[in-house]
């Protein structure tokens, strides 16, 4: 039986990671590179790469560039899948240009986003096969991590070593601190923090995990702080250089930000010392209805809406999804403060089913994992609000990829602690309602711009 359901598995998955390039495909032959978020950007610094043998640019090489070199005083390593695909590009086919090429860099660095959320379907629903399956399969169809997977940026590898990280992370919560996981964190956590700074969000949620798994594993501190130790000297070797190099060449700008902002503030006419008040930020509408609405699905240059019920929709089911887990928060509190009062009483209680040591471990550790992924949303949204107080960007639903995995999961929780009644049907709507949205939306773009980008996307 166990071999059966394990085939079964594998076909389901299968079936998904042919989905999933089914409807990412056509997009990269669809959208012109004027209609993808900066991707005009995202390609210097590919391009620069591939022409250059991979070699890092220098400052006055990104400032020879003007607007089009932006991103080149940002970390770089998000882009290795993409410059990768742009010289086998050259090898198999010397007439598509680099342009199409490191397309496909976003596409295949995705299906790891799928993989870890096939994983992340499994710890956290093992026993509903219904939500197990749902996770990845939002994965699949939800627009807007369609359209990033189909152009040449950062934010699909930042994705996918995100959720790479916190899958790692919540091994260690099951199996205890192992060296070999340690090490596979460390080396993740310092490729992610050389993608794209949102990913960050991502480190707080792990340090938390680190924690708990040596507390939930009964770890030594001497064992702990040996581990904590490998995997931060890791990621310190990892990417340290990297940050020493910037400040060097971009007179002590270590993360290359402000080079980046001067450059965009110039070329949009942006005031170059802005600060917005987080209260303003918090009360600011348009914020967060950019932020809600890019999530789910807003192409073109961020100017292409879906229809605006669509919209509504999304966040009927986002309060949802918050309503039925503040339901279940309530009526545990409600329900621990009950067995309290029994246990002070001394009173009987016949009908109790207590935990063996096995299945109370399983709990604490269930219970540990949502809260590395609660942690991660968190952070990220914080972060979010950060970077818009210093204008160092704005709200853009991309900009939360590193919490793909937590928003999704925390979603499909949610809807399953409604009730029986409502939550099966809710969980179903969700999918589906997403390969709708996803239909609509690529008959939208398709219409709009055809597919003319085999050979070349500008």
């Amino acid at each position: 039986m166990e071999a059966e359901a394990q085939n079964n598995d594998k076909k389901i998955f299968g079936l998904l990671l042919v989905l999933y390039f089914v409807t990412r495909l056509p997009w990269i032959f669809m959208v012109p590179m004027v209609e993808a978020p900066d991707e005009f950007s995202h390609f210097w610094v590919i391009n620069f790469l591939v022409e250059h043998g991979c070699r890092l640019p220098e400052a006055s090489e990104v400032l020879a560039g003007g607007p089009s070199a932006v991103y080149g005083s940002l970390p770089q390593l998000g882009y290795i899948p993409h410059v990768s695909t742009g010289y086998l590009g050259r090898l198999v086919a010397p007439a598509v240009d680099i342009s199409v090429s490191s397309r496909f860099g976003s596409l295949l660095s995705g299906m790891v986003l799928l993989w870890c959320a096939k994983v992340f379907g499994q710890k956290l629903f093992a026993s509903e096969k219904l939500l197990r399956w749902a996770l990845p399969a939002v994965i699949v169809f939800q627009p807007q991590l369609v359209f990033v997977n189909s152009y040449a940026n950062c934010d699909s590898v930042m994705a996918s070593l995100a959720a790479l990280a916190l899958l790692l992370t919540c091994n260690m919560l099951e199996a205890g601190l192992k060296t070999r996981t340690s090490i596979a964190l460390g080396l993740t956590l310092g490729w992610l923090a050389l993608t794209k700074y949102p990913g960050l969000a991502v480190f707080p949620a792990c340090a938390l995990g680190f924690i708990a798994a040596a507390i939930l594993n009964r770890e030594s501190l001497k064992k702990t702080t040996a581990q904590a130790l490998l995997a931060a000297a890791i990621a310190a070797t990892t990417c340290l250089w990297w940050f020493m190099r910037t400040g060097a060449i971009f007179d002590g700008d270590y993360l290359g930000t402000q080079t980046m902002f001067r450059t965009w503030a110039k070329t949009y006419n942006r005031p170059l010392a802005p600060h917005i008040p987080v209260s303003a930020v918090l009360k600011q509408k348009s914020f967060w209805r950019m932020t809600i609405f890019s999530f789910w699905g807003m192409f073109g240059y961020m100017t292409i809406y879906l229809w605006r019920p669509l919209y509504i929709i999304y966040m009927v089911l986002m309060g949802t999804a918050l309503a039925g887990g503040i339901k279940a928060l309530i009526t545990r509190v409600m329900n621990t403060s009950a067995v309290q009062g029994l246990k002070k009483t001394k009173a009987d209680l016949p009908t109790m089913s207590f935990l063996t040591d096995e299945e109370g471990r399983a709990r604490k550790v269930k219970t540990a994992t949502w809260m590395v992924l609660s942690t991660c949303y968190l952070s990220n949204v914080a972060a979010m609000i950060y970077a818009m107080t210093k204008n160092l960007g704005g709200g853009q639903g991309r900009y939360l990829f590193p919490s793909e995995i937590p928003i999704i999961a925390l979603m499909l929780g949610g809807f399953y602690l409604t009730g029986a009644k409502i939550g099966k049907p809710l969980i179903i709507f969700f999918v589906a309602f997403n390969v709708i949205v996803y239909l609509v939306s690529f008959q939208l773009l398709a219409g709009k711009y055809g597919f003319h980008q085999f050979l070349k996307t500008y």
